[in-house]
């Protein structure tokens, strides 16, 4: 069983993992790591604002978020993003900066990732003003594009997983990080991926 957690950026879901692999130790964890992805679009010098270039960019992510979807095994594995976000970042950035492309080609690099989707997603939600604390209180991640993505990109996300029948929603506007990993544990007995 293969379970991620997403949501908005700096909601917590790092954090959250990182309690639950203290916790559960058994279950096999993968964090989002795209570092070689992003050092081979520079040595490429891919613009992705170019339809072209976009393409062979988005390609480049895609293959590289299946190659790790297929290296998971263990009767629990609990993911730090998954392939949802890749389709989401693939259909959403032309949509919003380039609607004057034609997307069969997108759409298609996209529909790849399907076969690689996760049994379940946890989506942490939570205020944009909250957002905005716990980014400014993190300062181990630099998250330049922060005030566009909350504007923007994070509304599109939210509706977007919303329309997905395989995610649970949880607003964490109002909870602390140990009611979060509480709520979760909870939730995770319930799916069966732990144990009592």
């Amino acid at each position: 069983m293969k379970i991620a957690i997403h949501g908005g950026m700096a909601v917590g879901k790092t954090t959250l993992l990182q309690s639950l692999e203290k916790k559960y130790p058994e279950i096999t964890y993968s964090y989002e790591d795209i570092t070689a992805v992003v050092k081979k679009v520079k040595l490429l010098g891919l613009n992705k604002n170019e339809y072209c270039d976009y393409l062979i960019n988005q390609d480049l992510f895609i293959k590289h978020e299946m190659k790790r979807f297929k290296s998971l095994e263990g009767s629990a594995v609990l993911m730090d993003y998954s392939s949802e976000e890749v389709v989401f970042q693939t259909l959403t950035f032309p949509k919003v900066y380039h609607p004057q492309w034609q997307m069969h080609h997108i759409k298609r690099l996209a529909d790849q990732l399907k076969e690689c989707y996760v049994d379940h997603i946890l989506y942490l939600d939570a205020n944009p003003n909250v957002l905005r604390s716990r980014k400014d209180i993190d300062s181990t991640r630099l998250r330049k594009s922060f005030d566009n993505y909350l504007h923007g990109i994070h509304i599109l996300k939210r509706e977007w997983f919303k329309s997905l029948d395989h995610v649970t929603f949880l607003d964490t506007t109002s909870l602390s990080k140990e009611d979060v990993l509480k709520f979760t544990i909870n939730w995770l007995k319930e799916l069966g991926a732990i144990k009592d």
